[in-house]
């Protein structure tokens, strides 16, 4: 008995152009970001303030991939912040570099807020191109995304969240809603119920992640609601058009 399937759908020139020029705009951000911080590559720093309780010698034992420890996670209030993933994405920075020294939390916050920035251009380029008609050329959002990413990239307010290693969730949380917004825009272009159902619980995952890394990303669902409008509004300038 033979079956028959269709064949699988290649993607087009112009999509393949559109992945390429999307990746080099991410990696220009993050380029930029490193570029900017590169002074928390190396050096000497002390641990500061905050950082003396969230890295102390009986925090420091806390933060390996233990089953004690990953049930710790999970009841511990820190100075009174509650952020199971933050713990977790401590570990695994601690697995990656080694002894949590200042000098490794701060590259690892240099290298995450690059990584957040290339997110950052994804991001905007995903909003601009949602809030514009079909027809409106994808590369014409290009500029404006990666202006904006390389400001957050290099603006003065990152300084204090790259350069005091407590604030390390604070760049995991952003950049996890960077994540869930861009599954979500995926999940509203999916066109089988399967692919939106794989990409909106990708985007509940992040969301979960950013907000078990810092609560301030309760907010991310009021972003994903004007990105729903956005795309009605598009889709019906289409109808009336056709």
């Amino acid at each position: 008995c033979l079956s028959w399937s269709p064949p699988l759908r290649r993607p087009s020139a112009m999509a393949m152009a559109a992945a390429l020029f999307a990746l080099l705009g991410a990696t220009l951000a993050s380029l930029l970001a490193l570029l900017v911080f590169a002074p928390c590559l190396g050096g000497e720093w002390a641990l500061v303030w905050d950082d003396t309780e969230n890295y102390g010698e009986h925090m420091l034992r806390r933060l390996h991939w233990f089953q004690d420890n990953l049930l710790w996670w999970m009841e511990a209030n820190v100075l009174r912040v509650y952020e199971p993933a933050g713990l977790a994405l401590k570990a695994c920075c601690a697995a990656a570099l080694g002894e949590l020294t200042p000098l490794a939390l701060h590259r690892a916050a240099a290298i995450s807020h690059a990584i957040c920035a290339g997110f950052a251009f994804l991001g905007s380029l995903e909003l601009l191109a949602g809030s514009e008609p079909r027809h409106v050329p994808f590369a014409t959002h290009a500029l404006p995304a990666l202006l904006g990413s390389a400001v957050f990239a290099v603006h003065p307010l990152c300084v204090q969240v790259v350069c005091w290693a407590s604030c390390l969730p604070y760049i995991w949380s952003t950049t996890l809603c960077w994540v869930a917004l861009l599954l979500y825009r995926r999940s509203l272009q999916a066109r089988t119920l399967s692919g939106r159902s794989a990409f909106m619980v990708g985007t509940l995952l992040a969301y979960a992640a950013a907000v078990f890394c810092k609560a301030s990303a309760l907010a991310l669902p009021v972003a994903c609601t004007l990105l729903r409008g956005f795309q009605a509004s598009r889709r019906s300038g289409d109808l009336q058009k056709g």
